[in-house]
């Protein structure tokens, strides 16, 4: 093998295994697959806290990086393609399903699509507009969503898939971008395959068939390992005790090749270092990542509940009480709220609540005496 194409191996292997450092662009061509790093990340509708989650991901998910499909997002957020079972919700008097109940039609002028979680039991707030005509792909194996009175016909929403150009949102200290699009590929130190074959013609000598044979057994050897300074010191010492010019130029082609194999180890043994250095500086990362994630969902959890808040028919003593909606669609508790609280705006949001929390006979679910109330999320259509 020659010198220019070991070095050829060795800047592909340099490429191919080069670290992100903390601090790379997301941006980057190369860097369009991202691993989630810290323990759960809600996959969110709108690059804000509080925006409706569509999906938890749990370390090591890997989630694909695009642009934002409406341009700049704020400072700290990602945009990344939904999740392979992401499902939006449709109403199902805007479609016609297509022959083969695969895909449909939208035979209205106007079709909401809103963000959907899978085993919520409401679908999220509305996440794009089809027009007559528009395909969709329908989620087969997801259940529809009948929403109304019991005994009343209500509204039937269907699954169907994200539409084309869609993104989700997750914050931008939860990931690590990858540098290759082969999430499998995470050499250390790549080994290479050179050409050892002996070189059969023109003079030889026993001693010169041995250095060959020990420059081989070099080769095998991973290529941080390499260590030719013996094989090199051989290989002058034969050169010097040897009167014929043949013989002389076939061992000064040999310690040309052991030179470069030598080059190579160096560059080799450098990259390991600066692999394990940056290995060392993304533990210290995900450290920092880690100690924000916990000091975040320490500020959620100074609130006695979170969800989103809604009228409620039903009252105690005379008050009406409000509902607090969990991210499943479920209730999570009623609420008393005391009068002289403004809701004005908080109706619809995700809001989190301070309070005496306790189960109440008379309701049958978990009643809450609110003694504070605060928006955490931007208000939901």
């Amino acid at each position: 093998m020659g010198v220019s194409r070991a070095l050829v191996v060795v800047v592909a292997t340099f490429a191919a295994t080069a670290p992100s450092l903390p601090g790379a662009a997301v941006e980057s061509p190369s860097a369009r697959l991202a691993e989630i790093v810290l323990p759960e990340v809600e996959v969110l509708v709108d690059p804000e806290p509080g925006a409706y989650s569509t999906k938890t991901l749990t370390r090591g998910a890997r989630v694909r990086l695009v642009d934002p499909p409406r341009g700049r997002i704020p400072r700290g957020w990602v945009a990344i393609e939904p999740p392979a079972d992401a499902i939006e919700w449709i109403d199902e008097r805007a479609i016609r399903v297509e022959p083969g109940g695969r895909f449909a039609r939208v035979v209205v002028p106007d079709a909401d699509l809103r963000a959907g979680r899978l085993g919520a039991r409401l679908p999220g707030p509305v996440v794009g507009r089809l027009e007559h005509g528009s395909e969709v792909e329908l989620r087969v194996d997801v259940p529809r969503l009948r929403l109304g009175a019991p005994g009343s016909a209500g509204v039937v929403r269907v699954a169907v898939a994200p539409a084309a150009g869609s993104a989700r949102f997750v914050a931008a200290d939860a990931i690590r971008p990858l540098p290759v699009d082969d999430p499998a590929r995470d050499s250390t130190v790549a080994r290479v395959a050179l050409d050892d074959a002996p070189e059969t013609d023109g003079p030889t000598n026993d001693e010169l068939v041995r250095i060959d044979a020990s420059r081989r057994s070099m080769l095998r050897e991973p290529l941080e390992n390499w260590e030719f300074g013996p094989v090199l010191g051989r290989y002058r010492a034969l050169m010097e005790s040897v009167d014929d010019p043949a013989l002389r130029a076939k061992i000064e082609r040999r310690i040309k090749l052991v030179e470069a194999d030598a080059r190579i180890a160096d560059s080799a043994r450098k990259l390991a270092a600066l692999i394990k250095e940056s290995r060392r500086r993304d533990g210290e990362v995900d450290r920092v990542r880690e100690e924000l994630h916990r000091r975040r969902q320490a500020a959620l959890e100074a609130y006695t509940l979170v969800g989103l808040i809604q009228p409620s028919a039903k009252e105690i003593e005379g008050r009406r009480l409000h509902l607090l909606i969990g991210d499943d669609g479920a209730t999570t508790a009623y609420l008393d709220i005391p009068p002289g609280v403004d809701l004005d705006g908080l109706l619809t949001r995700r809001v989190g609540v301070r309070g005496k929390i306790g189960y109440d006979d008379r309701l049958g679910a978990r009643l809450i005496v609110v003694r504070d109330i605060e928006a955490i999320g931007r208000r939901r259509d």
